[in-house]
């Protein structure tokens, strides 16, 4: 920048002006400065250059695009005056000093707003996320905690005198507005880009879609969250939104039109009015109903704050607040930000389950409404608040049939609330239930001996799948105590849920308890043979289980469905907490955890066994299904200190995460098991670090998985373990053939020696294909087809569909080598069909992108292209950055041969670029290698090197999350 426009700027900044504005006042000062101003600024502006036609640089096409605004800035200035103008001097310092660390240009500013652009979104957003954080420990002024919301957006608005323009600048603009003080807010377009890139302790949120003012469609919005400051905001303003946090509800609302009537007519005119009633009698409920009904009277919303989750009555104000997005400030208490905060808002607040904090609660009522003269309150307590202007409403229990049981009609019965929410409930759980003259009767009686209390007719309803009408009726008889509202507002909400689950705990036989509570040890539901074998000890015996497990669900606290055919159980997670306490305080908590434990090593054992021959895809479905009771066996492990038994689950189990992912989450179960054992030399700790390096392998970590690999490697040796031994030898070699193809060999050598003296088949099999396709990466095709084929033979024999795979691609390359490139498209996509049955989340993309190579070589680009993409998209997904490179490669190949050499030379260069860099690779096959070069050549030969020159600069500033988003924005 030139010294005068520097001076210029320097003394705009504090003025407001914008940087479209500056050259004209650049000229303007010096005019002025000449007629008589400060000699020295005169004279600084005559040493800087006297032209100004140097304009500030702003990105054009695709930019990302950045909006603020200071929150609550009317109230400041009213509160601070003058001094409010030294804030905002404070506040643009900060802002323009991170603008300009993280590449971006001030646009404009108007008042306590900015408008920047960056070139990068992932700058965009750092820059958003290091101003929140200074903002929030800056010393401000009068001690004053400014609050910023802040809105990001991608688009390509149009650059017109050093402005921009377009509907772009405004959904930019709108999603700033949406936000709340302190948030950051970022369009779907951005988090596109940045949502794999973020800065360190930051994460992204989704907030749905919102109707935004002068915005046709409705914009699919995210929020940045930042680890150390608050994330909790209320819903954002939206066209179509009424403000509120008021939850979802799962079942009809039925009855209490007379009441919501009578409550409605009194927020007419009250202030406060609090619903008083028995524990379970719907206060909360028609609360929300009546506040969801009548939101639209308020502006700023309609705000639930539920005390039942308060232990404290200093709590309070901290609830409030942080529903309603209130931060404190330095120097000033919470109750006054609070009620500043309030003062102008026309919300109504649902302070609810009142009753173990009243004191407290009525304080801040009675200040708040004080203070804040457009406020109401409606509260749900089992006693009144106690303060002046209160209006209490008894809420009744919902109403009963009238007449006897003799004159009761169809017609009659549905006058009654109780009935009615009886009935929905229960064809919630049995679709054919209805009402009928022979059922009536019992279901009158079941409202009348609950005294209408809505929970405990919705549970009784549930028992309608196992009992019918007469039975529940008749098992109510000696439980009815439980649910007696003589003394129901002693009790709390949670407390009132806990007696409906005992009073069907209660219903229960002696065995049919002892069941119960075993049965929590599964966390992700269980088989009738599992739970056969898991809780059959004392008390039980085995031809038992499944009726009394058929009881358990006839009765609603199990829960049966069908799974590819099968029938599986599970519990709500309600109850099964539930059942876990009735466990802990059945004193067998340990006999049934080890036996639990137990199950699973013997599980992942058979099917470790299955996983090498015909049944592979069963045991591969059979395992993902267990996947959640894995991690509880592990979890419960761990946390008991059992290294041996940690070692021998997790030595076996680990396939699944190896097999079907997430290899990083394998990776932290083995690092803690293995973290127990530091001295151990057992097979079992062999086979864990042997899982250790093959997770880290499938995440191309290969120089750590290699190690990992010897040192499992040296037990089995020390064992004299030949079919293990073998195993990891072939493992270690393919962590070395990519850069080492000599030294590969001679791993896959020793895995050959030792499996011929293993003398087994599979294991043979695997060392034939190791060597062989490590034969064919040295260009020795007869060599290569010979062992290959004879892998193929061994594996199809012993019904291996994973080694058949690995085969078949293998000699799908010698195909392609010999250029029989219809040929490999057979053989690869017979390997594709194969790792798609299985889910075998490691070969997928890689299978994509060896079909999509033979037919690109066949002259098929087009359906080269789609297969690229699926490489792409499949690598991505799972974060294979070889996969990608890879994939980009193959489809700026595509784009050569297509004519397309600009979009090739971007492709294929960021490729070559990233390849050098560590944990990257392209296909080690040298024919691969040089078909890639000879299309960039290709490519850059139809540019030209001036061209070729511009065009490679370009890419070379690609990012691997922008190549990903050009590459999938044609084909």
């Amino acid at each position: 920048m030139r010294p005068s426009k520097q001076l210029a700027e320097s003394l705009a900044g504090p003025l407001g002006i914008s940087l479209s504005q500056r050259d004209d006042f650049v000229r303007f000062a010096r005019r002025e400065l000449k007629e008589g101003w400060n000699s020295q600024i005169a004279s600084a502006f005559e040493t800087a250059d006297s032209s100004v036609t140097s304009e500030p640089h702003f990105p054009s096409g695709t930019v990302h695009l950045l909006f603020t605004d200071i929150g609550g800035s009317t109230q400041l200035v009213q509160r601070l005056g003058e001094a409010y103008v030294h804030v905002l001097e404070q506040h643009q310092r900060i802002l323009r000093n991170t603008f300009t660390k993280w590449n971006g240009s001030e646009v404009s500013t108007h008042g306590d707003s900015f408008f920047a652009v960056f070139p990068r979104a992932t700058d965009a957003i750092s820059a958003a996320v290091e101003a929140q954080h200074v903002l929030a420990n800056e010393k401000w002024t009068e001690d004053v905690r400014l609050q910023v919301r802040m809105g990001i957006h991608t688009g390509e608005p149009t650059l017109v005198n050093q402005d921009y323009v377009g509907v772009d600048v405004h959904r930019a603009a709108r999603i700033c507005a949406a936000a709340y003080p302190g948030q950051v807010v970022l369009s779907n377009e951005t988090r596109v880009i940045v949502e794999r890139q973020l800065p360190p302790d930051v994460s992204l949120r989704e907030l749905g879609r919102y109707r935004l003012k002068d915005l046709n469609e409705p914009e699919h919005l995210h929020q940045v969250v930042m680890t150390d400051l608050p994330s909790d905001f209320p819903p954002l303003k939206s066209l179509e939104f009424m403000p509120n946090n008021l939850p979802t509800q799962l079942t009809s609302f039925i009855g209490r039109e007379h009441e919501m009537e009578e409550i409605k007519h009194l927020l007419n005119t009250a202030r406060l009015i609090t619903l008083t009633g028995a524990g379970g009698t719907g206060k909360t409920r028609l609360a929300i109903e009546i506040a969801r009904q009548i939101g639209e009277q308020y502006p700023d919303g309609v705000w639930l704050i539920d005390f039942v989750v308060l232990p404290e009555s200093n709590l309070i104000l901290q609830a409030i607040s942080v529903t309603m997005g209130v931060r404190e400030e330095p120097g000033r208490s919470l109750l006054q930000t609070l009620t500043d905060f309030l003062r102008s808002k026309k919300l109504l607040l649902l302070f609810d389950n009142c009753e173990h904090l009243i004191y407290a609660t009525a304080r801040v009522a009675d200040t708040l409404l004080q203070s804040c003269p457009h406020l109401q309150i409606l509260a749900t307590s089992r006693e009144t608040l106690g303060i002046v202007g209160e209006h209490q409403y008894y809420v009744p229990t919902l109403t009963l049939p009238q007449v006897i049981d003799a004159d009761l009609t169809i017609d009659t019965l549905y006058q009654s609330e109780a009935v009615r929410v009886f009935l929905d409930r229960a064809v919630l759980v049995k679709p054919t239930f209805k009402l009928t003259p022979a059922n009536g009767p019992a279901i009158a009686q079941i409202c009348r001996k609950l005294d209408g209390i809505p929970l405990a007719i919705e549970l009784a309803a549930a028992r309608v799948r196992g009992l019918s009408t007469e039975q529940i009726a008749a098992r109510l008889k000696d439980r009815f105590s439980l649910l007696n509202t003589g003394n129901r507002t002693a009790l709390q909400r949670h407390q009132t849920l806990r007696a409906t689950i005992d009073w069907s705990y209660n219903l229960l036989s002696e065995k049919e308890r002892v069941l119960f509570s075993r049965l929590s040890v599964f966390a992700g539901g269980w088989m009738v043979e599992s739970a056969t074998e898991i809780c059959l000890a004392m008390q039980l015996e085995e031809d038992n289980v499944l009726n009394l497990l058929l009881n358990l669900a006839d009765k609603s606290l199990v829960l049966v469905e069908e799974q590819d055919g099968e029938t599986h159980y599970r519990f709500l997670e309600t109850i099964r907490e539930y059942a876990l306490e009735k466990l802990s305080e059945s004193g067998e908590e340990q006999l049934v955890r080890n036996r639990f434990v137990d199950f699973y090593i013997h599980f992942a054992e058979e099917a470790e066994r299955n996983y090498r021959g015909r049944k592979q895809l069963f045991w591969f479905s059979v395992m993902e299904r267990e996947r959640v009771n894995f991690r509880a066996a592990l979890d419960y492990v761990l946390r008991a200190n059992q290294p041996d038994t940690a070692l021998r689950l997790m030595g076996t189990a680990f396939w699944l995460w190896f097999f079907r992912g997430p290899w990083s989450e394998g990776q932290i179960w083995t690092e803690a098991a293995l973290a127990q054992t530091p001295d151990y030399r057992t097979s079992a700790k062999a086979k864990v670090l042997m899982g250790l390096g093959l997770l880290k392998f499938a995440q191309s970590d290969h120089s750590s998985a290699h190690r990992n690999l010897e040192e499992s490697l040296s037990i089995w040796q020390e064992l004299d373990d030949k079919w293990w031994s073998a195993f990891v030898l072939g493992f270690l070699g393919l962590t070395v053939r990519a850069r080492n193809r000599d030294e590969a060999s001679r791993f896959f050598e020793e895995s050959l020696r030792y499996a011929t003296a293993a003398d087994e088949k599979w294991i043979l099999a695997f060392a034939l294909w190791n060597i062989g396709e490590n034969e064919l990466y040295l260009k020795n095709l007869s060599d290569a087809q010979q062992l290959l084929d004879q892998c193929l033979e061994l594996s199809q024999a012993l019904g291996d569909r994973m080694l058949q795979n690995e085969a078949l691609r293998a000699l799908g390359e010698i195909s392609e080598a010999k250029q029989e490139y219809l040929h490999a498209v057979d053989l690869y996509k017979e390997s594709l069909s194969i790792v798609q049955q299985l889910r075998d989340i490691t070969n997928v993309s890689v299978l994509y992108f060896n079909v999509g190579r033979a037919l690109q070589l066949a002259g098929d680009n087009e359906r080269a292209a789609e297969y690229f993409k699926d490489a792409l998209l499949q690598s991505e997904q799972l974060g294979k950055k070889s996969g990608v490179l890879r994939a980009l490669a193959g489809l700026g190949v595509v784009a050569a041969a297509s004519g397309k050499p600009e979009r090739a030379i971007y492709l294929l260069t960021v490729s070559q670029i990233l390849d050098a860099k560590p944990g990257s690779s392209f296909p080690p096959n040298q024919s691969a290698w040089q078909w890639l070069t000879d299309h960039f050549a290709s490519a850059r030969a139809q540019l030209g090197e001036e061209q070729f020159g511009r065009e490679s600069e370009v890419a070379q500033k690609m990012t691997l999350n922008e190549a990903v988003k050009y590459a999938l924005g044609e084909f």
